[in-house]
């Protein structure tokens, strides 16, 4: 019985940690989760450098940030090296994102997504306590990320791990390091190739505007680039709220319920069955 039980608390524990998570940021409602698709598919694809800034258009929407997920860095105290997954924002990330801030700030929009600004990087709180000790005075001192100094700016609010659900942030560089990413220093079209998607987006929702305005507009927008860029065709794009599942990975992750639900039934009759021998 116990072994019933605690199956069926499993998968609903599992449901309800994955379709009713908030995010720790400012007005977390307003914020959302900006993808691409092609034709019918609901959503959930990756967006290209071009198309994240012709969508920085939209009047509906109070700022559009991209972000590189999955970063690797290498964090070097002493004569150790610690390998952490972070993300390369758009310096306009905490703009946007709004999460709170245990010590420091975000980046500054106007310089740091320039290439030769001056290396900065955010720690989450979680690396930031086991790591370096939650010292507060490593606010404005440099530590070797990847080889190199960069130069610490704030420390996110414990909880906040970036806005995509079921991946981890631990730490936060802006565009101006794009070269020290390996996978991103060797490839020199992504910022101007239309057809090179390999960014996610969050938005806000201008003040007064709603999800159906954003997402009325965003169909607006999809079809006058599409007759401006033909090769694109039937390319649309997806608004939701940030921190639900992707859309391109609901069907997916459907099936997975109904495959792990048929199991813990099963387990539940086998459980009850015993129970009723007893």
């Amino acid at each position: 019985a116990a072994l019933g039980i605690g199956a069926c608390s499993t998968i609903f524990g599992i449901a309800n940690f994955l379709t009713s998570t908030r995010l720790p940021v400012s007005e977390p409602d307003r914020l959302l989760s900006l993808t691409g698709g092609f034709g019918k598919q609901a959503g959930g694809n990756s967006l290209s450098y071009p198309e994240l800034t012709d969508l920085r258009r939209a009047r509906s929407l109070d700022g559009v940030a991209g972000m590189f997920i999955l970063a690797p860095g290498s964090f070097t105290t002493g004569v150790e090296s610690h390998r952490h997954w972070g993300s390369l924002v758009t310096a306009n990330f905490f703009d946007v994102v709004r999460p709170g801030f245990a010590a420091g700030r975000g980046f500054d929009a106007a310089r740091d997504d320039t290439p030769g600004a001056p290396p900065v990087i955010v720690l989450s709180y979680s690396l930031w306590q086991p790591r370096f000790g939650g010292d507060p005075s490593l606010i404005g001192r440099t530590v070797r990320w990847n080889g190199q100094p960069v130069t610490v700016l704030g420390v996110t609010a414990p909880g906040f791990r970036g806005t995509e659900q079921l991946i981890v942030s631990e730490f936060w560089i802006p565009f101006s390091l794009q070269s020290a990413i390996p996978s991103l220093s060797r490839d020199d079209q992504r910022m101007t190739a239309r057809g090179h998607s390999w960014l996610m987006a969050v938005a806000r929702l201008a003040p007064e505007r709603s999800l159906s305005e954003a997402r009325s507009e965003m169909r607006v927008l999809a079809a006058a680039l599409q007759k401006q860029f033909p090769e694109q065709k039937d390319r649309h794009f997806h608004l939701q709220r940030a921190g639900e599942v992707n859309a391109g990975a609901q069907s997916l992750l459907l099936a997975f319920f109904l495959l792990l639900s048929a199991v813990t039934v099963l387990v539940l009759l086998v459980a009850s069955a015993n129970v009723a021998n007893l």
